[in-house]
């Protein structure tokens, strides 16, 4: 009781959000684990991150079913970054190792 009553606002780019919330013009900003974690990273010592969770919706690389080379191709791509470390060094650059992957995989159940 006695609260204004609560707006929502939407914006067409996620980076006019993070303004919004910056400036004051927003009090809360919802984005999904990798796009609060690269705000951020973009915005050092401005955000608080609420809650961050693994269980994001997974996020992957789709190819044209039956284009087989260019599947290996990308899967082998993967791969290598990630035995090599790089995959991991992107993520934390963007502030979203905490959602990172312990293996590729074609195909997963969804």
């Amino acid at each position: 009781k006695g609260n204004k009553p609560l707006e929502i606002m939407s914006f067409k780019e996620q980076t006019d959000a993070t303004t919004a919330l910056l400036s004051g013009r927003a009090d809360v900003m919802y984005a999904d684990t990798p796009v609060a974690g690269y705000a951020s990273i973009k915005n050092p010592g401005k955000l608080e991150i609420l809650e961050n969770s693994k269980d994001s919706e997974p996020m992957g690389a789709a190819v044209k079913k039956g284009d087989a080379a260019m599947l290996k191709a990308v899967k082998a791509g993967i791969d290598k970054l990630m035995k090599s470390g790089v995959y991991k060094d992107i993520l934390k650059k963007w502030g979203v190792e905490d959602v990172a992957i312990e293996k590729s995989v074609v195909n997963p159940k969804l």
